[in-house]
């Protein structure tokens, strides 16, 4: 008992028992008001043809009384007469009075009070009978009184019915709908089973989808495409966490082994100065790599960090070309920078609903990387000018080719992605410049040949929704 009692404390109910509890209450209180409103209105029309029988059994009555009242004539007549009697017998009683009152006749005698109404109640030795006085033209009147036993056991019954039926009625439609809800959630239960392994067996298999068109169905496919989706999440999570494992290692390795190197015997302060700059050079990529893969986890997470707000992109890129002039020079190369004046000079210039970080992000990447890759003694020009409803964005650069297996995998979003030249980098830049394009609903078009790598990128300057 008390397993039990522990158990129902425990117990919620579920859904199929809150629906079926919700069905029942709801269909016993409709049948309620509908059987009270059918049984006062089937009592109101019995009272009324009660009622109806007794006026017409009184007139029937008065055709047989004559001047000169005789008993026995007068019952001889009435029960010749009168083939059908509608009350019993033995609980009617009639009377018939003079004008001044008197009692010419009496059938059953009793007590009757004369009434001021023509139909009323009365009591006659404790039973209740209803009455009809009929007043004839000279003025003597009958009285018939009759027993209402048999109206009430009319009404008893039905009152039974009532009582047996309800109650019935509503434990047959309470495990019906039991029943059938329980039919309806099938899918639902089957549904959960299905999650449950998927969960435990770390599986994305979709879900079976029911041959009803209905909302569980809808919910089903729903899930499915959700379900599709955190695979994906999931698979290039871990493909993003293997690469950057992978990518830390090699600069942490690099750093013991210069460590273990640097301890093996005595240095002079250039060799020691050599194995800093080494080390700083390794730290440096890893800092790079590290605010690369925190900034791609922040577009791919749409964090409401991002605020979108009009920004002019010919400032932004004056302001990027600036900061890699420096670094241009020092490697022989002309950065030449071409903002369109009859651009500027439309409505609305070059101005765009976006975020700066990541425009300014975007532009560093794509000038640094033709700056990595460009042939001593070459020229790099980046262009900004409006086409249409566009704002094109385009780099230009000579130098290492891009394959078109590695456009392939930029223009598939895949991370780490680096050319066949070895120079330093963390194979993030490219990635995250399609992200970031994908994020302003920008497209990226990318050719490289011997004689130019084109990188183009057409930013819609319509509102992003």
């Amino acid at each position: 008992m008390a397993t039990f009692l522990r158990r129902l404390s425990h117990w919620r109910p579920g859904i199929r028992f809150r629906i079926s509890t919700i069905y029942a209450v709801v269909v016993t209180l409709v049948l309620s008001i509908f059987s009270f409103y059918l049984v006062q209105e089937h009592l109101t029309v019995e009272e009324a043809e009660f009622d109806q029988f007794l006026r017409s059994y009184a007139i029937d009555l008065s055709r047989f009384i004559t001047k000169e009242i005789n008993p026995e004539d007068f019952e001889a007549k009435v029960i010749a007469e009168l083939k059908y009697f509608p009350f019993n017998s033995e609980n009617t009683f009639v009377q018939i009075y003079s004008a001044n009152k008197r009692s010419l006749y009496s059938f059953r005698s009793a007590a009757l009070p004369i009434p001021v109404k023509n139909f009323g109640l009365d009591r006659i030795d404790g039973t209740e009978y209803r009455f009809f006085k009929l007043t004839l033209e000279d003025k003597r009147f009958i009285i018939v009184a009759t027993s209402l036993e048999s109206l009430t056991k009319s009404q008893n019954r039905i009152f039974k019915f009532l009582l047996t039926y309800i109650p019935l009625s509503i434990l047959i439609m309470a495990m019906s709908s039991f029943i059938v809800v329980g039919q309806a959630l099938k899918p639902i239960r089957m549904a959960l089973t299905k999650m449950r392994e998927l969960i435990s067996t770390r599986s994305f298999q979709a879900l079976p989808v029911p041959d009803a068109r209905d909302e569980i169905s809808d919910l089903i496919k729903t899930f499915n495409v959700m379900l599709s989706q955190v695979k994906k999440t999931i698979d290039a999570q871990d493909q993003f966490v293997a690469n950057a494992s992978h990518q830390l290692n090699t600069p942490l390795a690099i750093i013991k082994g210069e460590l273990d190197v640097l301890k093996t015997k005595p240095r002079t302060q250039a060799e020691i100065d050599l194995f800093h700059e080494s080390l700083h050079q390794e730290l440096l990529r890893m800092k790079s790599l590290v605010r690369d893969m925190l900034l791609i986890s922040r577009v791919e997470s749409d964090q409401a960090s991002f605020i979108f707000l009009p920004v002019h992109l010919d400032d932004i890129l004056t302001e990027t070309v600036a900061r890699f002039s420096a670094l241009s020079s020092a490697k022989g190369l002309s950065l030449r920078c071409v903002i369109d004046e009859h651009s500027l000079s439309q409505e609305g210039g070059f101005e765009l609903n976006g975020e700066r970080q990541l425009l300014m992000c975007l532009f560093e990447n794509l000038i640094e990387n033709a700056i990595k890759y460009s042939n001593p003694q070459t020229s790099i020009q980046v262009t900004l000018k409006k086409q249409n409803d566009h704002i094109l964005f385009v780099v230009a650069n000579t130098g290492a080719v891009m394959s078109e297996e590695v456009i392939r995998r930029i223009m598939d979003s895949q991370r780490f992605t680096r050319g066949e030249v070895k120079i330093p980098g963390t194979g993030l830049g490219l990635y995250l410049v399609k992200k970031i394009a994908e994020y302003h609903k920008a497209e990226i078009s990318i050719t490289s040949s011997p004689q130019q790598t084109l990188i183009q990128i057409a930013f819609n300057q319509k509102p992003i929704s």
